[in-house]
């Protein structure tokens, strides 16, 4: 069995990591347009994803950078589920994409770099240096 997630869609809260060696997290808003059967209007249904970013701190560091709100960005992982009680003793259920993988993608009208960014990869990145060449 597989159980991957893809999202493509553009940051609608910017990335936080609360304590070193904690996870980041992030929304990113993914949009489905469809034509209304009985009014003929295109409409748009939007979808919020919440992302949590496991890795090495210069990983964790390189996406807590780049996404930011607005950014368009590529998140493939897994769907995690989770149920939770609140403190007035109510359950809740959270589904959230554990990512494996993280590519930024220029804005429409940008021709900036476009930045991948893996666990596999981050691993080379060295903490000091702000002009290092990055391998991705």
């Amino acid at each position: 069995m597989v159980n991957i997630q893809l999202v493509l869609g553009r940051v609608s809260q910017a990335a936080e990591c609360k304590e070193p060696h904690r996870p980041v997290t992030f929304s990113v808003a993914s949009n489905k347009s469809y034509k209304d059967k009985e009014t003929g209007e295109w409409k748009s249904n939007a979808t919020f994803h919440d992302i949590v970013v496991f890795g090495s701190d210069d990983y964790k560091q390189y996406v807590l950078e780049r996404a930011i709100k607005g950014a368009v960005i590529f998140v493939m992982g897994e769907t995690n589920k989770s149920k939770y009680e609140t403190p007035s003793g109510e359950t809740r259920y959270s589904t959230r994409v554990i990512a494996n993988m993280v590519k930024f993608l220029p804005k429409q009208g940008d021709s900036s770099e476009v930045g991948d960014v893996d666990e596999s990869t981050s691993k080379s990145v060295a903490k000091d240096d702000d002009d290092v060449d990055l391998p991705f």
